[in-house]
Order: structure tokens, then sequence, then C-alpha cells
């Protein structure tokens, strides 16, 4: 037998269509777990989208034969654990603050980023940089910036912006909604193989994706969080710093799919 075959029970078929809708999943959530977050409260416009991700994780988790009470209980702390009750606060807050400046200081301003051509950094992180130095030094400079500065966490997307004539808008949760219906409605469920068979291969012109059980579960589980995240009426406090490992996690290339 083929080395590569997979066995029945230990795979997952992605979908195409669906790998679409989970890289979007793994980017809004990183994105709205980035350490210093501002708190947000979910409005109604994010129903029909909260309700579009729980149905994906109950159709992703339906080959697992993975059974999850219905409705959905989160398992998300409803109340914000406060900075203020971090331990040994100000001995973290004085690693943190020399740490950022370490950072920083070898970050170029903006200007002259600009004046040498320096296409080495982005922009963002030259202008990121400067508010770190200037809150560092004392002076002011925002805590955190939202691009566009339209966005609204709260009936917007905070991972996807849309060019239009070289400008970006917000994505309201509704438009995102359609977009995932209409995906939903024209792609087949994810299933497993009941028999051994090679897996999905790109250079025969295959677009769907092989994960394993392990892999679907984690990313069921993902899907799962943003759902209880884009409810109407969940809110979150402040992200934590101790957000950033997970969060760069997901907001690394998923190697999923």
């Amino acid at each position: 037998m083929d080395d590569r075959m997979m066995r029945p029970g230990f795979w997952v078929i992605i979908p195409s269509g669906w790998r679409w809708l989970c890289e979007f999943a793994v980017s809004e959530l990183a994105d709205r777990l980035a350490p210093g977050m501002p708190p947000v409260t979910i409005g109604p416009e994010a129903e029909r989208l909260s309700k579009l991700a729980q149905e994906a994780v109950t159709a992703l988790r339906t080959p697992l034969d993975i059974s999850v009470p219905t409705p959905h209980v989160p398992w998300i702390a409803q109340t914000p654990r406060r900075v203020s009750d971090t331990p040994d606060l100000p001995v973290r807050l004085r690693e943190l603050r020399a740490a950022a400046w370490r950072a920083a200081e070898v970050i170029p301003s903006p200007e002259e980023l600009k004046a040498d051509n320096d296409f080495s950094l982005t922009m963002d992180i030259a202008v990121a940089a400067s508010g770190v130095r200037a809150m560092l030094t004392g002076r002011p400079a925002p805590a955190w910036r939202d691009d566009p500065e339209e966005i609204d966490p709260s009936r917007h997307l905070v991972s996807r912006t849309f060019a239009a004539d070289g400008s970006k808008r917000p994505t309201p949760f509704a438009e995102e909604a359609d977009r995932w219906g209409a995906r939903l409605a024209k792609s087949p469920a994810p299933w497993t193989p009941t028999e051994h068979r090679l897996p999905p291969d790109p250079d025969r012109g295959d677009t769907d994706r092989d994960l394993s059980v392990t892999q679907a579960g984690i990313l069921a589980g993902i899907l799962d969080e943003l759902a209880v995240r884009l409810r109407p009426g969940f809110h979150s406090g402040v992200i934590h710093y101790s957000a950033y490992d997970l969060a760069r996690f997901l907001a690394r290339p998923f190697r999923f799919v």
C-alpha cells in the first residue's frame, strides 16, 4: 500500500470553499486577540455571522464524531481580569518598558524611513515604534490604531478591509455574513474518507485540503471561539499581553489550510 494513503477515521477533507473561510477565521481571531486591543461589546449586526460560524463548527466537527452541547455554552471568562490584579505588576511593567524601548529605539522614524527610501520595514512598523518612544518619554501618543481609523470592532471586521480607488474601508458584519452564506451554500461540507485513499494533490488539480483529525479539531476550536466572540452582546476587556503568544501563532501563515 502507498505510504501516502490516508487511513479512514484519521483524516478530514476540507473542500476548497472552506479553506477561504478557515483562513479568514484564523486571521480575524488573531487580530481580536492582539495585545492592547481596546474593550469592545459586539453589536446586533454580528448575529448572523456568529451563527454561520457556529454552523461551520458543527459541520467541521461532524466528521470527527464530536458532540457539543446546543446551545453552545461559551467557556470564555465573562468578567475580564483587570491588569491591576496582575501579580508583581510594577516589576513586570519595568521589564516591559525596558524591552519596548530596546525594540523601538532601533526603528527609524517615519520621516527617516521616507528620506532613506528604506524598504526593509513597513511604514506601519515605523509609526508604531514612534508611538512607543513617545509614550515611554511621556509624550502623547495613541494607545491603539485601527487601519482604517473608521473601523468599529463592535460592527466591523478588524482583519479585512477592501481597497476601493486606492482607499480602504471597514467591512460590516452583515456584508461578511452574506459572503459566508454564499460560500457555504455552494461548498460541500467537510468529510472523512471511509476507505484508504490518496490525499488531495494540487499537481493533479485538486483544490481540497486534507487535515488530520487533530488539526481539524484545533481548527474547529478556533472557529468556535470566533463564533462566541462575535455573539451580540459579548464583551471583552482590554486584551492582555499574555495573549501575545497565541495571537502570534494565529497570525502566522496557517499551516493547516
